[in-house]
């Protein structure tokens, strides 16, 4: 370096805030002269792995370089809370959910008291609020589990709409609790139906005695036998519409 009060002040400073210059070759070389003009200033000659100058026919002024030996940050923590499905069994899931309704409903049958019947429509609606939520839950973790990622994304996207080519089932009940429910539906509309006729014709002094079957026949009609829906499984209910 010459000797000129920009090189003094430069040294100067740099002994007395404890620094290191790193490059020792000129970084402008012509035909007349070499010259030292870019300096690489540190503190901490410790993070330094390489230095030095690169060759290079681009300028006359050549670029410097240096090379640290830094680590990079270690990330915090974090705790994933996560569901193992390793044991997990579908029928005796589903079967541990039925069991509780299949109780209740045996003890409606057996009593036809309306607090059973209430009972067993509550944990109806118990199970199936459970299970929508419980998907919801895993639809929601599913999202933000592979938020960064697109192709997982819209996997979980597509397994939420409906699609024509799959079976949607419009009940998610045990078939039996289906063809029962429309047993005692159709019975109690055509008893009602009946019923709400003669009503109508005494009100009205309409003199229907030759039109209606008697009272004790109607009965008959009512029976239990007039409706009955056996449960079948799909494949099946697809078999007769091919």
């Amino acid at each position: 370096m010459k000797d000129c009060p920009e090189n003094t002040a430069l040294g100067n400073f740099m002994f007395e805030m404890n620094l290191n210059q790193l490059i020792i070759t000129p970084t402008r070389i012509t035909d007349t002269s070499e010259s030292l003009i870019d300096v690489i200033i540190t503190s901490a000659s410790h993070l330094v792995n390489e230095s030095g100058v690169m060759d290079t026919l681009i300028s006359d002024y050549l670029p410097v370089y240096t090379v640290l030996n830094m680590k990079l940050p270690k990330p915090p923590l974090q705790y994933i809370l996560t569901r193992s499905y390793k044991d997990y069994d579908g029928e005796r899931f589903t079967a541990h959910l039925a069991s509780r309704l299949d109780q209740l409903h045996r003890r409606y049958k057996r009593t036809r008291d309306i607090d059973d019947w209430r009972a067993f429509k509550n944990a109806q609606r118990s199970v199936k609020s459970t299970l929508k939520t419980a998907e919801k839950q895993h639809v929601r973790t599913e999202v933000n589990l592979h938020k960064d990622n697109s192709r997982s994304l819209w996997n979980v996207i597509n397994r939420c709409i409906p699609s024509k080519d799959k079976i949607i089932l419009t009940y998610h009940r045990i078939t039996l609790y289906v063809a029962n429910d429309f047993n005692h539906f159709f019975q109690s509309v055509v008893k009602r139906a009946a019923e709400t006729a003669e009503m109508l014709a005494l009100q009205n002094t309409l003199n229907i005695s030759t039109e209606l079957e008697p009272l004790n026949r109607r009965s008959e009609l009512f029976s239990t036998e007039l409706f009955k829906f056996t449960p079948v499984r799909s494949s099946h209910a697809q078999r007769f519409n091919a």
